[in-house]
């Protein structure tokens, strides 16, 4: 599965995930962040879980996540939750569970995603494909033209493989 030591010297319990902050400090927080490159298909994915120290409510996570597919299709979804344990590190709908410390993290997302590809090739200055009247009759180019009505999931288990899917 992985090459060699991977922990730095660090013990297992240093994969744990934080649920509360250390007495007396009250600035503590803690971040996890996974990036996953598939070299097969292209597709990257971002995650980010953050905690909400700074307001009070250590619990709560922030996620970003982020995939972004090799034809320059982006999605992504920002939120808030706390269902985290001392293995896995969880938003509402968004979690990574550590398997095996410092080699293994599983990750699940059940929630509805945003296209943001046509915003994202804007702001670039990038060319906009946008689709005539009869592609968008036909079904063809509808994500572009539709982004914010798909609901989008992705799995990686030694490879990666994502699907939408329109509402």
């Amino acid at each position: 599965m992985h090459n060699g030591d991977l922990s730095s010297g660090l013990s297992p319990e240093h994969e744990r995930v934080a649920l509360e902050q250390p007495d007396g400090q009250r600035t503590f927080g803690e971040n996890q962040a996974f990036w996953v490159h598939d070299e097969a298909t292209g597709i990257h994915i971002n995650g980010h879980l953050n905690t909400c120290e700074d307001i009070g409510v250590f619990a709560q996570r922030v996620a970003k996540l982020s995939i972004i597919f090799p034809d320059g299709r982006t999605y992504i979804v920002r939120e808030t939750g706390a269902r985290s344990d001392a293995r896995t590190v969880a938003s509402s709908n968004l979690s990574y569970e550590c398997i095996e410390p410092f080699a293994r993290w599983r990750c699940a997302f059940n929630g509805v995603m945003q296209d943001i590809t046509i915003q994202r090739r804007y702001l670039s200055g990038q060319p906009l494909d946008i689709p005539d009247a009869r592609q968008l009759r036909d079904g063809r180019n509808a994500p572009q033209a539709r982004g914010e009505d798909h609901r989008s999931r992705s799995r990686t288990r030694g490879g990666s493989r994502a699907s939408a899917c329109r509402r």
